[in-house]
């Protein structure tokens, strides 16, 4: 050990011995919907905000 002898260690090889391996990026496909689809999310109507829940009895 360099330690044991008196010396510093060195950075160099303490950097290529807990450097983090190489990974390799994943390849990610997006597949985007057609933008009439969205055309037809407008026309759907909305439901009204107010529960049923307090007019149980």
């Amino acid at each position: 050990m360099d330690l044991d002898a008196g010396q510093l260690p060195d950075l160099a090889a303490l950097r290529d011995r807990f450097r983090p391996e190489a990974a390799s990026i994943p390849r990610v496909a997006v597949k985007l919907a057609p933008l009439d689809v969205y055309d037809e999310l407008a026309c759907v109507s909305v439901m009204s905000g107010r529960s049923n829940l307090g007019e149980a009895a």
